[in-house]
């Protein structure tokens, strides 16, 4: 949900297709340029970071009761960095939200139900015809799915609907903008993507003077360092409020008990270096206290082989290599110790994570559309893997 409301705001990228033949529908600019294209951001600069109003409630977003929704970590995020109100829609009643159900069909009969390995509407839909052994078979991943998506929305916004007056959504924004000055709210200060994933908790500062013990701050199972903390021994004991960004755990931003900020904390060892979220360190913590993987050489690199292995026969396991596949993108050379928090320290409240959420990988229908999809018979297939056992270690040195 944090990350959905964050590409709404945050302006758009422009995503590179491995799908030959996908391309961007066009759009005409005020100037009469035809420029590729399919996004507000892409178009009208007084979109960038714009915040949201809902149909017709000022500054309100709807949504149904699902669990994703109503996150404590969800709605402070909506109503403390987008100072948006929150509006749970009745149970049972998707006409309450009917513009958003017409996307979500527009998605689905132009694109999901159309591929190969479509799920269909339900488990008795005739669509649905062995959609993971069709992904299978005809090169359908993730990626592809996610290209399509993009697509299919660009396509939306640029066809003209009987509900604004037969022009696109993009014409109709066009004619509020730039000829009624109907602006958009935009988000106020600093603006950084690390804002809507980020959560606050407090530690004590741990250490022994007597035993050698430089100060250090203990966060799920690591311990976390810094030049600046190693000469603060008077800080032993007393409690620190560390801003964490949910997305990447090698740093965490850590402010003195007045509220005044105290610098960047560094995760000692592999911790540091390898890009990882709260999830996976979770996840890791969970199986090396069962035993299954440990903690010396490299956990992570560990935890990623373990998945492929149960990827094989486990669903679960699938969804979450996806995630942490799509998460290893970020690069390990960047300066993690850089200030990527911009919000007010004031303005944050403490919550709990829910390590429920999954990546639903949606399917494709008619044989006769594959060929929109890469087949590319060179693409590395997934290498055979013995049936995983019940422990898994791995040690590493580094």
């Amino acid at each position: 949900m944090l990350r959905c409301f964050r590409r709404a705001v945050v302006p758009h990228e422009k995503m590179t297709f491995t799908i030959p033949g996908l391309r961007y529908p066009t759009f005409e600019v005020a100037s009469g340029q035809i420029v590729e294209g399919g996004f507000p951001s892409d178009f009208f600069p007084e979109t960038h970071w714009a915040v949201f109003d809902e149909i017709c409630y000022d500054n309100r977003i709807c949504y149904d009761n699902g669990r994703a929704n109503l996150s404590e970590v969800v709605i402070d995020r909506l109503q403390t960095v987008l100072k948006a109100h929150v509006g749970p829609g009745p149970v049972d009643l998707p006409q309450r939200r009917g513009l958003i159900e017409r996307i979500f069909g527009v998605l689905e009969d132009n694109g999901f139900h159309r591929l190969v390995s479509t799920t269909g509407s339900s488990p008795k839909d005739p669509r649905r015809r062995n959609p993971e052994q069709s992904a299978s078979r005809y090169g359908v991943y993730f990626e592809h799915i996610q290209e399509l998506v993009e697509v299919l929305i660009a396509e939306y916004n640029t066809t003209p609907h009987g509900g604004v007056n037969h022009l696109s959504p993009l014409e109709a924004m066009r004619q509020r903008i730039q000829e009624r000055g109907m602006l958009p709210r935009q988000l106020s200060g600093k603006r950084q993507e690390a804002v809507f994933l980020t959560a606050t908790v407090v530690r004590h500062v741990r250490g022994s003077a007597k035993s050698g013990r430089r100060p250090h701050i203990n966060y799920m199972g690591v311990v976390y360092r810094s030049p600046q903390l190693d000469e603060s021994a008077y800080l032993v004991g007393k409690p620190l409020t560390l801003l964490v960004d949910l997305d990447d755990l090698r740093v965490i931003k850590a402010f003195l008990p007045d509220g005044s900020e105290f610098g960047n904390l560094v995760a000692e060892g592999i911790w540091g270096i390898r890009p990882h979220s709260v999830k996976v360190r979770k996840a890791i913590m969970q199986l090396a206290s069962r035993q299954v993987l440990r903690l010396d050489g490299d956990p992570i690199e560990a935890y990623h082989r373990y998945l492929r292995e149960m990827a094989m026969s486990d669903k679960r396991a699938r969804n979450r290599l996806l995630q942490m596949d799509g998460h290893q993108s970020r690069p390990e050379s960047q300066d993690v110790t850089k200030d990527k928090y911009s919000h007010n320290h004031s303005d944050l409240v403490d919550y709990t994570f829910d390590d429920d959420n999954e990546v639903l990988v949606g399917g494709t229908g008619d044989p006769a559309t594959t060929d929109v999809h890469s087949k590319r018979r060179g693409r590395k297939q997934r290498a055979e893997a013995p049936r995983p056992q019940r422990r898994f270690t791995q040690t590493i040195d580094y």
